[in-house]
C-alpha cells in the first residue's frame, strides 16, 4: 500500500504549488500540496478544502505575528 507521500504532482501542480509560494502563503501551498497527495481529499467540498487551506495560513501568520509582538 502507497502513501500518499509517493504520489507525484503534475507539472500544473507543482507549477501551481510554486506560484502559491512565491505569493508568499506557504501553508496555503503546503495544504494544496496535501491535498492533491491524498486520494480522499476530493470527498470534501471545494469549500472545505479551501477554509483549510486559508485558516492553515491564518493560523500560520496569527503565530508568526504573536511571536514577532513578542520580540518588542
Amino acid at each position: 500500500m502507497s502513501s500518499s507521500h509517493d504520489i507525484t504532482l503534475t507539472p500544473q501542480e507543482q507549477a501551481l504549488i510554486m506560484r502559491l509560494k512565491s505569493f508568499r502563503v506557504p501553508e496555503m501551498a503546503h495544504i494544496l500540496e496535501e491535498q492533491l497527495k491524498d486520494p480522499n481529499a476530493d470527498l470534501n467540498t471545494f469549500l472545505e478544502r479551501m477554509t483549510a487551506m486559508v485558516d492553515a495560513e491564518w493560523q500560520a501568520r496569527a503565530a508568526n505575528s504573536a511571536r514577532t509582538v513578542r520580540l518588542f
